[in-house]
């Protein structure tokens, strides 16, 4: 494969960002908060939202820089990289929540758990609490020790699809990101309009657990990867930027402090708003 068009240009090279760092810090504290009760926390959630833009900004840049340099995507070679980097960890809380299976779960847990498990091991886990029903926002439910493996699994699906689609769509379209950006936006925008379908269902766990409603984010952060490989903005703009990334993190503190879990808006609109934010 030959790369062309405006990947073969790109000047943007993607190397390590601190600032990135720190962003998902805030993040995984705002979802912990959230968790933990803490008052003032109550959209602490939005932090999963965050974690989601990121991937998606970070794998698309990772393979349109690949395929500038080398005029390839390595698939297997990026699936082998995410199968290293993640399984261990799984395999560790696997294997432990198998001890807590045969050693301190109730009886009546273990039939749940079990399947649990082998779908946490499968990245399956966010349709497994999708078809058992397990509501991601009860609040005085028992809920699996697993269930915050959904995410994982949303990302996982997300890694072993999207080099797929990168692939084909710089194919297709030789190469031209501002055809291909056009194109992820607009499967964003599909995202979101098919959760606002489903939250006239009622049924916010399928929205907030789904691949489909939650590849919006995922969508939108790859968006602003193709778009930064096509453009170069003039560094006399970096004050503006600057203020930008200013009033985003203000505005996403303020979702985090005021945001309710079961806001109409947020399921008719306001997750992708969200990812413009981050």
């Amino acid at each position: 494969m030959s790369s062309s068009g405006d990947v073969a240009t790109s000047r943007h090279r993607l190397g390590y960002q601190p600032a990135l760092d720190g962003l998902r810090g805030l993040a995984v504290f705002a979802v912990l908060a959230y968790h933990g009760g803490i008052s003032g926390a109550r959209g602490g959630f939005l932090g999963v939202d965050v974690f989601f833009v990121l991937s998606g900004y970070l794998i698309t840049a990772l393979l349109v820089q690949e395929w500038g340099q080398t005029g390839r995507i390595d698939i297997r070679a990026f699936w082998v990289r995410r199968v290293k980097r993640l399984m261990p960890a799984l395999i560790m809380l696997a294997v432990a929540m198998v001890g807590w299976l045969f050693l301190l779960a109730e009886p009546a847990e273990r039939s749940g758990l079990r399947l649990d498990i082998l779908a946490s091991l499968g990245y399956v886990a966010n349709w497994r609490f999708v078809v058992s029903g397990q509501s991601y926002f009860a609040q005085f439910a028992n809920p699996s020790p697993l269930r915050h493996t959904w995410s994982l699994a949303v990302e996982e699906q997300w890694y072993l699809i999207w080099p797929l689609v990168v692939w084909a769509g710089l194919r297709v379209t030789r190469g031209r990101l501002g055809r291909l950006t056009l194109l992820v936006v607009g499967a964003a925008m599909g995202s979101a309009v098919w959760a606002a379908v489903l939250w006239g269902n009622g049924d916010l766990s399928r929205i907030y657990y789904g691949t489909d409603t939650r590849a919006q984010e995922l969508l939108m952060g790859a968006g602003l990867a193709l778009l930064l490989a096509k453009v170069t903005f003039s560094p006399r703009l970096r004050w503006l930027f600057d203020a930008m990334g200013v009033a985003a993190l203000g505005a996403l503190v303020s979702g985090a402090v005021l945001v309710h879990d079961t806001s109409p808006w947020l399921y008719r609109g306001g997750l992708l708003g969200t990812s413009l934010v981050v």
